[in-house]
């Protein structure tokens, strides 16, 4: 199957390229056009990856002869048009995180999807790690949860959602609906956003410096992977090739509306502009 990649400029790239490659074993998975336009960062990975694959400057025409789409740009704004493109052409469509900058061009995608019976993935990669999976029952029942990683509030990738998108992506991927309202606080080491919600006491930490992935639910805490994720995110996709899976997308919209709301907080509070 031949998929085309927007984007080169993040490592992910180069993940998710290699992931492909290791998934290619019986059936032919391989980045067929590469689009470079962000900055060719990565590029040189890919192609080593797949050697054959085309730097393509007409985006259009790539989706037109793929069989799905990967977009790896790192600013959340670039990724409506051409997940609009793939969605368009009936392509099944993989955005990497943060998924859209604002929950209205989410919605739209959403809408668009299924009008066009497309299934649109994508967000944090960490979300389809098998430990997340296996305890998504225990994490949803339990009274307290603490989700924390790393992000960076003036990230030059449009701010706290860069990396902020992964503990959102993460909650909404076992909670349904979204908290009333939001407390966000901090100290010299993290901010942290407090909320409760579906009888929950939930706790999204963000620390200012590299760190661990950690959920800790009740007196429990697992640790996902920062590096087989790719592997999980790149299986969830190709599942989705083969018909073979589908896609909660509304849980994509959910993380955006609560990344929108932390952002207008940190907006308020410490005047931080998420551009």
């Amino acid at each position: 199957m031949n998929i085309l990649m927007i984007g080169s400029e993040s490592s992910h790239a180069a993940h998710f390229a290699s992931a492909l490659k290791s998934l290619s074993n019986n059936e032919s998975f391989h980045v067929s056009d590469l689009w470079t336009g962000d900055g060719n960062n990565y590029a040189c990975d890919v192609q080593t990856a797949f050697p054959k694959v085309n730097f393509v400057e007409d985006v259009e025409a790539a989706i037109a002869r793929s069989d799905g789409v990967i977009i790896t740009l790192r600013r959340a704004s670039e990724h409506f048009d051409y997940a609009t493109l793939a969605i368009q052409h009936k392509k099944p469509v993989f955005v990497d995180k943060p998924f859209t900058d604002t929950p209205g061009r989410a919605q739209i995608l959403l809408e668009l999807g299924k009008e066009n019976n497309v299934v649109v993935s994508g967000g944090s990669t960490l979300c389809y790690l098998n430990i997340f999976e296996a305890n998504l029952s225990a994490i949803r029942n339990a009274t307290t949860v603490e989700i924390s990683f790393y992000a960076d509030p003036s990230s030059p990738y449009e701010g706290i959602r860069f990396y902020g998108s992964h503990l959102t992506d993460l909650y909404s991927m076992y909670s349904s609906g979204l908290p009333e309202r939001i407390t966000l606080s901090s100290n010299c080491e993290q901010y942290m956003i407090d909320f409760f919600h579906n009888s929950q006491n939930v706790r999204l930490t963000m620390r200012n410096s590299p760190s661990p992935v950690l959920i800790t639910f009740d007196d429990e805490t697992i640790e996902l992977s920062q590096t087989k994720c790719y592997m999980a995110g790149m299986e969830h996709f190709t599942n989705i090739l083969r018909n073979k899976k589908a896609s909660d997308s509304e849980r994509l919209l959910r993380s955006v509306k609560l990344m929108s709301m932390i952002e207008k907080s940190f907006e308020q509070k410490y005047g931080l502009n998420r551009n």
